[in-house]
């Protein structure tokens, strides 16, 4: 099951990231994904590989959900199982910006 625990120091994946390896993650072996406090509420944070380096993804809702339909609900599974991703304009308070979702999420709306 999820539960809570501190930060990480992995940076964190962002949608340029995502562009330039070709939009594939692996979720990485470094510990299972948890549910974190963040300033926006508690989100999952995945531990990832995109290229050849570690990231931290904090997921959306939605990208949670999509996650949970691709891999499972038992998160201790998905280290090592790759996930095609898709970078997405969403509309903030802050003005357009570009959002990570999953392929499968993207291609269904």
């Amino acid at each position: 099951m999820l539960k809570k625990v501190g930060k990480a120091n992995k940076p964190y994946l962002s949608a340029e990231i995502v562009k330039a390896n070709n939009s594939v993650i692996t979720v990485a072996n470094t510990f299972a994904p948890e549910i974190r406090p963040t300033n926006f509420g508690d989100k999952l944070h995945v531990p990832v590989i995109c290229g050849d380096e570690e990231y931290l993804w904090t997921c959306n809702n939605t990208t949670m959900d999509s996650l949970i339909d691709i891999l499972g609900e038992d998160e201790t599974k998905w280290q090592g199982q790759t996930v095609e991703l898709a970078v997405m304009p969403v509309m903030t308070n802050e003005g357009k910006k570009t959002a990570i979702y999953t392929k499968t999420y993207a291609d269904s709306i």
